[in-house]
């Protein structure tokens, strides 16, 4: 008795689930050969959501009836896994979001923000909230400190240098949707004064103790030095001259709105915006001095609005996530005011669009500060079959498909499909279960085609890329 051991696998760059391996050496296949499966390891694509053109668009908006406060969401088409679908509807729900479409408050647009997230129960969910332009301050300081006590809107440097080394940042997020700070630096008129001022990358924040905060750290910002120079624009540690000249009572504003950041200086729109990048887990305020005395006031920012905590007595508290991933309650004197609440309206406009996220009719308004709209069906979120069978097109087999009432060439089925973390499943039968090859002469052989399918329907099944490592088993008498 002779027996030959034949490996098939998926090669770089083929996920389809037919695999073909042709051999350098064919083998001879004596007479009355039997053929089983003896291993199987098969790794699924989790790419199981498909956007098209019929489902790809949608509208909401944040205040009132009028069709003309509508946002358009358009997501890219394509095929995506869970991760990758709820990463593209927050970057799109949020990057469309218009600050001049938003609810008015204390004189400036309040804060918007989405969160989608899909639930425990399989269930599609878009969350939204709401914040404000407010006196948020700053929570750690380096030799800078209030300019009085009680002060959360100005802060003044403390240390005699011009190598940055005063500053402050805070532990809560800057608004991840839309929204906006404001400031006026304040030049002491001696040695060499700067300031910056902006938002910095929450993954990349100042280490306990850190002796400088560099223009460099500021992934967006406003920054002056020197006596009777201009103020420049910062975007990703690279300095841009704003063509306007430093002034002590000068307004400046960084806002965020329709997925880019501008800067205005007294009213002055810097000519060029900027891409905002949702890549990374969201960015704090912070600022830096170099000269003692330099002092920033009139400083006020909109914060995440997912990390406001609105109490049933009404008190407002916030929390955020520091470099230690360790949660902790900021300031309790913080001032946060309190946003006022609108009509939230979300318009899945077509049934494929519905379909997409598990809704079966339009939800209907919420009016709240902040606010969920949940589906009631689970999205597709898996397409894993409960069973397998694998078929070998190019062998003479009399194996028997009830499911179709037919003959099919199968040499094995993998049952009750059991997947790990990755989506894959490893298969070593108890039993090798070998079928006849019904070849009276012998034949060679010098390719080897295996097809893994759904055992309910029959279908291919989507693969990763590669996606199949299968080894068979040819025995002769």
């Amino acid at each position: 008795m002779t027996s030959n051991l034949i490996r098939v696998k998926s090669t770089l760059g083929e996920s389809s689930s037919t695999i073909r391996n042709v051999f350098n050496d064919s083998i001879r296949v004596e007479p009355y050969s039997k053929v089983a499966l003896t291993s199987a390891s098969i790794r699924f694509s989790n790419k199981f959501i498909t956007v098209d053109g019929n489902n790809n668009s949608f509208t909401f908006r944040s205040k009132g009836n009028s069709a003309t406060q509508n946002m358009t969401v358009t997501l890219a088409n394509g095929n995506y896994n869970k991760d990758e679908f709820l990463s593209e509807v927050n970057v799109k729900m949020n990057s469309v979001l218009d600050s001049s479409k938003m609810v008015v408050q204390s004189g400036s647009p309040q804060a918007f923000q989405w969160q989608p997230n899909i639930n425990k129960d399989g269930t599609f969910g878009f969350k939204f909230s709401r914040s404000v332009l407010t006196t948020n301050g700053l929570t750690i300081l380096q030799n800078i400190a209030p300019t009085t006590p009680a002060s959360k809107t100005s802060y003044t440097c403390g240390v005699i240098g011009g190598t940055w080394q005063g500053y402050g940042y805070s532990l809560g997020d800057f608004s991840n949707g839309c929204g906006s700070m404001q400031f006026i630096m304040n030049d002491n008129g001696t040695g060499n004064p700067g300031s910056i001022c902006g938002l910095i990358d929450s993954d990349n924040m100042p280490e306990p103790g850190q002796t400088q905060l560099l223009s460099s750290a500021f992934k967006y910002g406003i920054i002056y030095e020197g006596t009777g120079n201009n103020y420049f624009i910062v975007v990703d540690g690279v300095s841009y001259d704003s063509g306007i000249a430093f002034g002590n009572t000068k307004l400046c504003k960084i806002k965020l709105s329709l997925g880019q950041i501008s800067f205005e200086i007294e009213g002055n729109v810097y000519g060029t915006t900027y891409e905002y990048d949702y890549t990374n887990s969201g960015y704090v305020v912070g600022m830096s001095f170099k000269q003692q005395n330099n002092n920033i006031n009139s400083f006020r920012w909109t914060l995440n609005p997912f990390q406001i905590t609105t109490t049933q007595n009404g008190i407002i508290d916030f929390y955020a996530n520091d470099q230690y991933e360790n949660i902790y309650k900021l300031d309790e004197n913080l001032e946060i005011e309190t946003p006022e609440k609108s009509k939230v309206t979300l318009q899945l406009s077509t049934p494929e669009v519905r379909d997409l996220f598990g809704f079966s009719i339009d939800p209907n308004p919420i009016t709240a500060v902040t606010g969920c709209y949940n589906g009631r069906n689970d999205i597709n979120i898996s397409n894993l079959p409960t069973s397998l069978l694998v078929t070998a097109p190019n062998l003479q087999l009399n194996s028997y498909d009830g499911r179709v009432s037919q003959r099919k060439p199968i040499i094995g089925v993998i049952p009750s499909v059991e997947v790990d973390d990755i989506d894959a499943i490893n298969y070593e039968p108890n039993n090798l279960i070998y079928i006849s090859l019904n070849n009276p002469n012998a034949f060679t052989l010098s390719e080897m085609v295996l097809r893994i399918e759904n055992a309910d329907d029959g279908e291919e099944i989507s693969l990763a890329d590669p996606g199949a490592n299968l080894s068979v088993n040819i025995m002769s008498r």
